[in-house]
């Protein structure tokens, strides 16, 4: 009777230390989905608080279009202007192209 006991103490302290060990990991998802989440947030708000910048200043816009105009010419591709390399940079440099408007 006494073994008997003991062994039922045994697997008692066992399961009760893995009921522990399981709550402790299941803590520790928690403050990292929570860490991921906040951190996300963080970057969202930084996202968005850049495009309101980018959006309230002509030049920062103009400089982004030029950007991606850059990204868009570069050396793996090609791109048909009806004009020499040489124009692109008073193309560029033209507010009416900036903007997607026509020139007059």
């Amino acid at each position: 009777l006494t073994a008997q006991l003991a062994a039922a103490a045994v697997a008692s302290a066992a399961a009760e230390k893995a009921e522990i060990e399981a709550k402790g990991k299941a803590k520790a998802l928690m403050i990292s989905a929570q860490a991921d989440a906040d951190a996300e947030r963080t970057r969202a708000a930084g996202s968005r608080d850049a495009a309101d910048k980018l959006e309230s200043s002509e030049l920062a816009v103009a400089l982004a279009k030029l950007d991606r105009v850059g990204n868009a010419l570069s050396q793996s591709s090609t791109v048909f202007f009806g004009a020499n390399a040489g124009d692109l940079p008073g193309i560029f440099a033209n507010p009416a192209v900036l903007d997607g408007r026509r020139a007059p």
